[in-house]
């Protein structure tokens, strides 16, 4: 993770340094989370234009949208690392990512947490800008840190994210010039699948007692 986020910033600094030309966001990288068993690509890299893709705003030369497709097999955490290079202005960046549920539970709420790199400025997420087609109960967090806590939930009896399904969540930030940070991913299932992982683990614990008398 060390070596990654070295290269991160070294290539972000270097880019501010040349100059380039164009006007707000240049260029926005997704990497990392690629031995992650939570997340599966085909491929097993991050290729643009399969697993995520990069454009600036056809509105807006100062806006730059990312959107990233990923497929969850599992339930822990997924760790991504970002790097957006500008041309030295404050842009907004607005990111839609659209994940599979291909893990074995339903997801009741869902946690992106942005958590930005030693060195660089603040993020400042947009509580307006953040929603899903799925949970419509959101809370957006901005730390005096720099970084930022975004949680999605059910509200009322809104279905949970069953398995199979997809869900979108899209966001803006705003940045201070160049940026890298990690953006930490966390599903949350179903209480019932809470019961049944309890249940499973006290059933292995009295297989193990009663194999050790």
């Amino acid at each position: 993770m060390a070596r990654i986020q070295a290269v991160l910033a070294a290539a972000l600094l270097a880019a501010s340094a040349a100059g380039l030309a164009q006007a707000g966001v240049v260029k926005i990288d997704i990497g990392g989370a690629l031995n992650d068993p939570s997340l599966f690509l085909p491929d097993g890299q991050w290729l643009q234009g399969r697993d995520w893709n990069w454009n600036q705003s056809g509105t807006s030369l100062q806006d730059g949208e990312a959107i990233a497709h990923e497929n969850w097999t599992g339930m822990s955490p997924v760790d991504l690392n970002v790097g957006v290079l500008t041309d030295g202005l404050d842009p907004d960046v607005k990111i839609t990512k659209m994940l599979q549920n291909n893990t074995a539970n339903a997801w009741t709420s869902f946690d992106i947490q942005l958590l930005r790199f030693p060195g660089f400025g603040a993020l400042t997420v947009s509580a307006a800008s953040a929603i899903s087609d799925r949970f419509s109960s959101v809370s957006v967090t901005n730390f005096g840190s720099g970084d930022a806590l975004l949680h999605f939930e059910l509200a009322g009896a809104e279905p949970a994210v069953a398995v199979g399904q997809s869900v979108m969540f899209q966001f803006t930030f705003s940045i201070p010039g160049d940026v890298a940070f990690r953006m930490v991913q966390t599903p949350v299932p179903t209480p019932g699948a809470f019961g049944l992982l309890g249940l499973a683990g006290l059933t292995l614990a009295r297989r193990r007692r009663s194999a050790s008398r």
